[in-house]
């Protein structure tokens, strides 16, 4: 009875250890919270967002993404971020495509700030001109 309790512990503990230790959705290199911000047309080869930061300045939302390029390439990142209320709808137009240069080892943030007091909640949209997959 005690070595079936203990077969019992030992299967229970590895259960919680398979479950915890997932941190980055696989092939992003982005923790979850990241990744759950942004849309990606296509796979970005060389670039990953390293950090994102919302805050209100004042009314209005203001975002904060860090992108990292993690090649030895310089890239072009384009980006433009999604505005939505609390209901989940659209909030204003939509944004048009900036275009940054990133240099190969390099962090390169990117600001955006709604214009609209309604917006709470943001999306980044973003593609490069490496990038592999749905272009």
């Amino acid at each position: 009875m005690k070595k079936r309790l203990e077969k019992i512990i030992i299967f229970a503990l590895f259960l919680v250890g398979c479950t915890t230790q997932v941190a980055q959705p696989p092939g992003t290199g982005m923790p979850n919270t990241i990744a759950s911000k942004l849309i990606l047309n296509g796979v970005l080869k060389y670039t990953t967002v390293s950090d994102l930061r919302m805050d209100n300045r004042g009314a209005f939302l203001k975002v904060e993404a860090e992108l990292y390029n993690i090649s030895h390439h310089d890239d072009t990142i384009y980006y433009r971020f999604r505005w939505y209320d609390a209901s989940g709808l659209s909030v204003g137009s939509e944004e048009s495509w900036k275009t940054m240069p990133i240099r190969s080892k390099a962090r390169q943030s990117i600001i955006g700030v709604t214009n609209s007091k309604s917006a709470l909640n943001f999306m980044l949209e973003l593609q490069s001109k490496n990038n592999t997959g749905n272009n």
